[in-house]
């Protein structure tokens, strides 16, 4: 399976391809604001999640928002509860292995 992006992007069918990590990218939720809080993640590191299942709940100025996951695959690198991010930020990646030499932390 390969991504259209190269190694990180998105692949066509919603699953990480093999070797590389599909990022959980902070989208922008809110017109002029480009920071959001992350506030629970609803899966944990590790663990296996599926395409649209809710992985973490962010914070903007007026609302509490879950983001579902971009792909299936293992969940890794997660960025801490109560940090605050800005659009366009890795938040998380997900790989098709269990244990990923890739999927560091996300920063």
């Amino acid at each position: 399976m390969e991504f259209s992006g190269g190694r990180e992007g998105r692949a066509d069918d919603g699953q990480a391809g093999m070797g590389a990590c599909l990022p959980v990218i902070m989208p922008g939720l809110v017109e002029g604001e480009d920071s959001y809080l992350v506030v629970q993640w609803l899966a944990a590191d590790g663990e296996m999640v599926e395409h649209g299942e809710l992985l973490v709940a962010i914070e903007t100025a007026k609302a509490r928002q879950d983001l579902e996951s971009p792909g299936r695959g293992w969940l890794h690198g997660l960025v801490p509860v109560d940090t605050e991010c800005v659009t366009g930020q890795v938040l998380a990646r997900i790989s098709a292995e269990p244990a990923c030499a890739h999927c560091g932390p996300a920063r």
